[in-house]
């Protein structure tokens, strides 16, 4: 199974010069902002990723000027405090269930050298297997600093703009309880071992994905979701459809049918960057719906909103 699929998921032109010329620019490395177009209005897709890691947390200039223009600010579920106690409640197994009684003697044991198996024994075994992902991301959590997915729509609310989700707690948390404990058991195993790797090897797979999230390399973070260059079993690609190809078109269908019924506003949607790639990611979906869409630097601007002014009649005052 791939080994980031949880968290979520450039141009060189040798010169030749016969004589002096003035060096040529850089070209401005692309971030994971797409302007897309379309006649019912303007939507900027970022692409995030859910960790409260302080490089992340600073965004480039032209990301904040889009927040700023933007009318509606939408992240893949509504982030408020109802949603987030749901999605904790289908966490959790059904009441009776442990997973003392699921897992398997060896994958207890090695589980129970990462985090103590009373404090874990009532999560579903893909919830288990998150938690143990995120231990690669160390002290970040408690910092007290909110994942970028959440730090967005907390500062667009304290703003006055419209937030919502695109799709709901019980669609999105529904995917993992699609795989049965077999699938969920093999994905716990690998994340493991991955983690022992990582470990024996003195790297860090999290730190290295925040790298390349940094550097814009989109193509990098997806092929890190192979595990040392295995084939992507029947497995992987069902749960890969599940989580990022599926969920792709829900979202791209869903702004696309927003933005028609609100016809001329600004939005900013703000989902996991891995919901970029390919034929099969957003901005890709969109485009065949109609819409114009080109991905952004850090050197580009989002121009300032007009404000409309209403003429009064002559010879008022």
């Amino acid at each position: 199974m791939r080994k980031t699929s949880w968290l979520l998921l450039l141009f060189l032109l040798p010169v030749h010069a016969e004589e002096p010329k003035p060096k040529p620019r850089a070209e401005p490395k692309p971030i994971f902002l797409w302007e897309a177009k379309h006649e019912t209005g303007t939507a900027y897709l970022f692409g995030t990723i859910h960790l409260p890691d302080p490089r992340v947390l600073k965004l480039p200039t032209v990301v904040q000027e889009a927040i700023d223009r933007s009318d509606v600010v939408l992240t893949e579920i509504k982030m408020d405090g109802a949603a987030q106690a749901k999605a904790l409640s289908l966490m959790m197994l059904p009441r009776g269930q442990s997973l003392s009684e699921i897992l398997p003697a060896e994958v207890k044991e090695r589980v129970g050298k990462m985090l103590p198996m009373a404090a874990v024994n009532q999560l579903k075994i893909w919830a288990l297997t998150m938690n143990l992902m995120l231990l690669q991301a160390g002290d970040m959590f408690l910092s007290g600093r909110q994942p970028l997915d959440l730090m967005i729509p907390i500062e667009a609310a304290r703003a006055g703009k419209e937030i919502g989700g695109l799709e709901t707690v019980e669609e999105q948390i529904g995917i993992f309880d699609k795989l049965s404990n077999e699938e969920q058991i093999r994905m716990l195993k690998q994340t493991l071992d991955m983690i022992d790797k990582d470990k024996a090897a003195g790297k860090n797979s999290l730190q290295e994905m925040i790298g390349l999230y940094l550097e814009g390399d989109l193509d990098s973070i997806m092929k890190l979701e192979s595990v040392a260059g295995e084939e992507p079993t029947e497995a992987d690609k069902k749960f890969m459809k599940l989580i990022l190809d599926d969920r792709n078109v829900h979202m791209a269908d869903r702004l696309a049918e927003r933005m028609k019924k609100n016809p001329g506003k600004v939005w900013f949607v703000a989902v996991g960057a891995a919901h970029y790639a390919g034929d099969v990611g957003v901005g890709a979906l969109l485009k065949k719906k109609g819409f114009e869409v080109r991905r952004m630097t850090r050197a580009d601007s989002v121009p300032p909103r007009v404000k409309e002014t209403k003429l009064e009649p002559a010879g008022v005052k």
